[in-house]
């Protein structure tokens, strides 16, 4: 997420290394993916989720547009909302805010037709705080996700895994480091991995 542009031109990249949007110096003008622009607000939040291909940004103080980078132009607005995290699972996509009471976020469908929102809820923190309270990862299947609950030392941060079809918000254990889901079940991965051939040595 950027929320300052800096003093020399930045480049945001997907995980596979491509540049997706460019944030000029000293201007709130975002190109994004083959040149396609748009301008944020003053010190305005920008995000792009990691295969690159969606992006939010927060075009007005208080109102985050969200897309698809090779169609920034049917956007949808979001008011009310500034954007923090954004992930994506094919055409679904997840956007958080941070809050120091809870994460609102918002589900969003990119269809033929153009983004419409498919979910709107909020995760409220087990116990209020000036830190902040945030979302770290979501599952593959966008039916879980995962918070960071921060605290200033000596109190330790927790790990919280909230599971949207229940409403029920689960305590972890201590943060230590970053944390993520992964793609599947290892275990069930190597059990399923047939054995490699034996080798066979010659002298």
């Amino acid at each position: 997420v950027v929320r300052q542009l800096a003093s020399q031109p930045l480049a945001l990249l997907s995980a596979r290394g491509e540049v997706v949007a460019q944030l000029r110096d000293n201007s709130r003008t975002v190109t994004l993916g083959k040149g396609g622009e748009l301008t944020l607000a003053e010190n305005g939040a920008f995000g792009i989720d990691t295969s690159g291909i969606y992006f939010f940004a927060e075009t007005q103080p208080g109102t985050t547009a969200i897309g698809a980078v090779s169609n920034p132009g049917r956007a949808l607005l979001l008011t009310g909302f500034v954007g923090h995290r954004i992930f994506a699972q094919g055409p679904r996509v997840l956007l958080s805010d941070m809050g120091n009471r809870g994460v609102r976020c918002r589900i969003i469908h990119f269809t033929p037709l153009g983004p419409r929102l498919e979910k709107a809820f909020e995760i409220t923190r087990p116990r209020p705080a000036s830190s902040p309270f945030y979302v770290e990862d979501v599952d593959r299947p966008m039916t879980r996700v995962l918070l960071r609950d921060v605290w200033d030392p000596p109190f330790p941060s927790r790990w919280r895994l909230y599971d949207m079809a229940e409403g029920h918000l689960t305590e972890l254990g201590r943060v230590t480091g970053h944390a993520q889901f992964l793609e599947g079940d290892v275990l069930e991965a190597i059990d399923s991995k047939p054995p490699a051939p034996a080798s066979r040595s010659e002298f």
